[in-house]
């Protein structure tokens, strides 16, 4: 991985199924997880997701983040909502300003510290414009600094980021 933080990224643009087995690029640039298996019988990796999935009418982060949650525990992956222990990746998602999340990227960097760096997939599905808000652009972008991949849900969103923070 190496290089600094604030190197520029390719944005990721994450269709439905690319996380389905045989359709991810192993390739070195884009080694988030290792080989994915339906069938595996160990743990893989472990997994940190920072926003633990909840039932019921919790918006679209929340579905998302049960539908990954599951897949890649059928996967054969370990997943965690926290920072405790050391992980092989970790995946941040609706780091929004509410207080719905188990660790923030302020969290991710004392991992850092603690534990050494691992990759960080940043999910954004944000902005001021849809809040009505003039934070979140910008805490999304200070979020981002500790992601070394960045997914965002639509190009609309990528455009949108990019035009103000996201070097493309």
């Amino acid at each position: 991985m190496g290089g600094s933080l604030s190197e520029a990224r390719a944005p990721i643009l994450l269709e439905a199924g690319a996380l389905l087995p045989g359709t991810f690029d192993h390739s070195e640039d884009h080694a988030i997880f290792p080989t994915m298996s339906l069938f595996a019988k160990k743990t893989v990796a472990t997994v940190a997701i920072n926003l633990v999935p909840r039932r019921g009418s919790w918006g679209g982060a929340n579905q998302w983040t049960s539908q990954v949650t599951r897949f890649l525990q059928a996967a054969g992956y370990r997943v965690r909502h926290d920072l405790k222990h050391p992980v092989d990746a970790i995946i941040m998602t609706h780091t929004g300003l509410s207080k719905g999340v188990s660790f923030d990227a302020g969290d991710v960097e004392e991992y850092f510290h603690r534990h050494g760096r691992v990759p960080v997939i940043h999910r954004i599905n944000d902005n001021d414009i849809r809040k009505g808000t003039s934070e979140m652009d910008e805490f999304l972008a200070a979020s981002d600094e500790v992601a070394s991949h960045t997914v965002f849900v639509s190009e609309w969103l990528r455009d949108h980021h990019a035009a103000r923070w996201f070097n493309a």
